[in-house]
């Protein structure tokens, strides 16, 4: 796959009204009385009463372990949620299994807590797969509908449909067709990978590809080979249009995969780690955890793994000795192997660059419809494409012809709708907590687009400082203090949202816990506010979040 094409293609599928699935579907939901235990002890490990237990790496474990688990939903562990938590294909699930890793992440995200009583302990001990209940779930229909001017559609299909068809790419080798001569020239094998948040479904080739190159050494005339590693990937999420249509993104490319020892980390690197006997990976992040760790992982994925699965040990000093496990015996019998993916970020350069040639979209394009027809019959439509003059012409094409490409573009992804595709109440107030002026001055005209007359622009000073770092849990809540202090709270006839200007994550990459981003959404919530958080960027990026809006 790699020869000059100038085509563009666009991938993207309607979805339909109507689909029919071909297995039932059935899900369980956490038992109350486990949410209650779980979101207890977690206020009292961090001192509040607004953060969830990290279910993320135990969703992320039960998938990659316990046969049958289609996805789950990050939300069920709320006390008052009535969200289902995972869901199935079939009804004989090991619950027994289940239970046994909810005790496991248990005893790994409270193991150094000295607080727990003896009832704590029996109730945990007590934790069984005959408290979960496997239920049938009937599916919504129609799928979505337009009603009111806005879309209408069951958040389960936000999940439900990039599984589905992710699932169907990685069910089985897929065949790659020259379309100019109607040859199979390769079969790739796709696995899934499961990520810690909802929606998006990912799914990469493996094993790996070799790219191979030969260049100069560094300071001298000598001529070396690197091999370097990657992956086909095809990300699938669902996205509606400005007139509420919904429809499937499938963004393909290449995942390029770290393939030399770290010598050093700037930021945090994510790590796809696939166990043994799994179908699935499952990302995680690797990072500098402070000098007592070094690098280390950041979520309990990887320890979870070591401790339900007993024939996979590995740390992470092996991840960076070998960034990318894919040695020929370890594939073959299905066998532990990790990956890490390249950032250009990085201090070396990659033998593979990010994206494909078009020619390459198109056969991959075509496998995934032909994959897709055999399980829904036609039910997947390809919304249309459109091919670009080709460069050598460029400058004999009309002017109609660019004209062409423009409508297309706007009437299927970047059409400007004429209101908000989304409600805005009349008496909205927004309030900017800004850290530099062109921020400042890119609110009014925000606003002024979406009707919000009601702007309140104040400097977020010393409630954006950095925190002492000496104790997270004291710093954050005097910090929440202060807001409380300083900020009025949302009248009972007013809505407010906040925007607060951060400073980026890796302006914290030596000591985290300095970062004081976790505690303005608690606080600012206390004073009845919704949040959303934005960076300051350079006065010449366009992808300025500000400015883009404008």
């Amino acid at each position: 796959m790699a020869s000059k094409s100038n085509p563009i293609q666009l991938f993207a599928l309607q979805v339909p009204t109507q689909i029919s699935l071909p297995f039932d579907l059935y899900a369980l939901t956490v038992p109350q009385n486990w949410k209650e235990l779980f979101n207890r002890l977690q206020q009292i490990k961090l001192g509040k009463n607004y953060v969830l237990p990290p279910v993320e790496s135990l969703n992320q474990a039960l998938q990659l372990l316990v046969d049958g688990i289609l996805f789950s939903s990050p939300n069920a562990f709320r006390l008052k949620s009535t969200a289902n938590w995972l869901y199935f294909k079939a009804d004989n699930i090991d619950t027994a299994c289940i239970a046994t890793a909810v005790k496991t992440w248990l005893n790994v995200s409270f193991e150094k807590c000295n607080f727990l009583t003896d009832d704590d302990i029996a109730k945990i001990h007590a934790i069984s797969g005959s408290d979960l209940q496997i239920e049938k779930v009937q599916l919504p229909t129609p799928v979505w509908e337009i009603k009111d001017v806005s879309l209408k559609i069951d958040s389960l299909y936000y999940d439900l449909i990039p599984y589905f068809l992710a699932s169907e790419v990685a069910r089985s080798p897929l065949a790659l067709i020259n379309h100019r001569t109607n040859e199979e020239f390769e079969k790739v094998k796709f696995c899934e990978i499961v990520s810690a948040e909802s929606g998006a479904k990912e799914v990469i080739s493996w094993p790996p590809m070799l790219a191979v190159k030969t260049r100069k050494k560094k300071d001298s005339e000598e001529k070396e080979t690197t091999t370097h590693y990657y992956s086909y990937r095809l990300t699938l999420v669902l996205h509606y249009s400005t007139g509420g249509e919904p429809y499937i993104i499938c963004d393909c490319g290449i995942k390029r995969w770290v393939s030399w020892e770290f010598t050093y980390l700037r930021s945090g690197a994510t790590v796809c780690i696939k166990p043994t006997k799994s179908t699935r990976f499952a990302a995680c992040k690797l990072k500098y955890m402070g000098k007592e760790k070094g690098i280390d992982f950041e979520s309990n994925l990887a320890r979870l793994v070591k401790e339900l699965n007993f024939r996979d040990k590995f740390t992470a000093q092996d991840v960076i000795q070998i960034p990318c496990k894919n040695d020929e015996l370890a594939c073959k019998n299905d066998g532990l192997v990790w990956a890490v993916t390249y950032s250009n970020i990085m201090s070396r350069s990659h033998n593979t660059d990010v994206g494909w040639f078009p020619i390459d979209h198109e056969i991959f394009l075509q496998a995934c419809l032909k994959r897709f027809e055999k399980v829904f019959e036609g039910g997947f439509s390809l919304i249309e494409t459109y091919s670009r003059c080709e460069n050598r012409k460029a400058l004999t094409k009309a002017a109609s012809e660019y004209k062409k490409v423009e409508k297309f573009i706007k009437s299927h992804f970047a059409e400007e709708p004429k209101t908000p595709p989304f409600y805005i109440p009349p008496n909205l107030k927004l309030l900017l907590l800004a850290q530099d002026t062109p921020s400042e001055k890119l609110i009014f005209p925000l606003a002024k687009k979406y009707g919000i007359s009601n702007v309140v622009v104040r400097e977020l000073g010393s409630l954006g400082a950095e925190l002492l770092g000496n104790s997270w849990s004291a710093n954050c809540s005097s910090r929440i203090k202060d807001f409380q202090k300083k900020l009025s709270l949302s009248t009972e006839n007013t809505k407010t949202v906040t925007l607060v200007e951060i400073l980026p994550k890796d302006h914290f990459w030596r000591d985290a816990s300095k970062d004081p981003k976790p505690c303005f959404r608690p606080a600012l919530a206390m004073l009845g506010s919704v949040t959303d958080h934005f960076e300051p960027k350079d006065e010449e990026d366009t992808s300025d979040f500000l400015t883009r809006a404008c």
